[in-house]
């Protein structure tokens, strides 16, 4: 990784927000010495790769894999680099990575929403078959890792696919900071226009942030009580703010609840993009001040 200010960051593709710099190229696929290795049948070995020029631009290029590369909602052709834009979002395989750069906010367009929310109901297949061809069958143009074992037979009952499979629930919206960043829960939010609160709780602070149609609209952060701290005996911020606040949780969780309308007057001002943009750059600083 090159030294400097980073351009952008990607979500999703580590626990935390992985910032990119100019002359990086970082792979991806199924294969453990690619940059960014998603253990998922659906990647091919050697299946696309992130690229930053000299200028700071970012752009995504599939490497010739089976399944494609996706950019949004749109089937990418191999070999061939596309920009990426802030808030956009690539799959490869049954993964999703989304692109956060400091730029003015996206609102993302109803095919895109709809993507993403039915990406995050997939199911991943197993080792040994890919889906091609509008059906599922078994990997035989691409042999198995060295590590994977013995390729399952073809038997139908094995298979998880798309169709014949019961209804799959919401996706819980719960879970700990130390599995997915804060930067990450925001984005999916955004990215499926989502209208609820999202509680997020540390060792010592609780916030709530707000949002309407996907666009962070209102956050609160406060002591939990009986807490005090060195730099201040009562925590009590809003806003952007507050947002800021909760990325610097190293530890807790959140819980989204969702709800039909948002009825909290509204007091962030950073667009949403930008804001997510900030906590990335805020947690990735702390993270180089604490390896120093």
């Amino acid at each position: 990784m090159s030294s400097g200010e980073p351009v952008g960051y990607l979500l999703g593709a580590k626990s935390r927000p992985l910032p990119l710099h100019p002359g990086d190229e970082l792979t991806m696929g199924r294969e453990p010495a690619n940059n960014l290795f998603f253990e998922d049948a659906h990647a091919s070995r050697l299946h696309a790769m992130i690229l930053v020029n000299s200028a700071g631009a970012v752009f995504v290029k599939d490497l010739g894999s089976t399944n494609g590369t996706w950019l949004n909602h749109e089937r990418l052709r191999a070999e061939e680099p596309r920009p990426l834009r802030s808030g956009d979002s690539v799959r490869v395989g049954g993964r999703v990575v989304s692109f956060i750069g400091n730029s003015p906010n996206v609102v993302p367009a109803l095919e895109e929403m709809e993507a993403t929310d039915q990406l995050a109901r997939m199911r991943t297949l197993q080792e040994g078959y890919v889906w091609k061809n509008g059906g599922v069958m078994p990997d035989h143009e691409q042999p198995p890792p060295p590590d994977s074992g013995p390729r399952l037979p073809h038997v139908p009952e094995l298979v998880a696919t798309e169709e014949g499979l019961p209804s799959m629930p919401e996706p819980s919206l719960a879970g700990k900071l130390s599995d997915q960043s804060l930067p990450q829960v925001l984005q999916f939010l955004h990215a499926t226009a989502r209208t609820g609160e999202l509680e997020v709780r540390g060792q010592k602070l609780k916030g709530l942030i707000g949002f309407s149609q996907g666009q962070a609209a209102f956050a609160h952060a406060t002591a939990l009580s009986g807490d005090t701290f060195n730099f201040s005996d009562h925590v009590d911020r809003k806003g952007d703010e507050a947002v800021l606040t909760m990325a610097g949780f190293r530890d807790g969780t959140f819980h989204f609840k969702q709800l039909d309308e948002l009825n909290r007057p509204r007091n962030i001002d950073l667009p949403t993009i930008t804001l997510i943009f900030e906590c990335c750059r805020q947690m990735d600083e702390a993270r180089r001040e604490k390896a120093t």
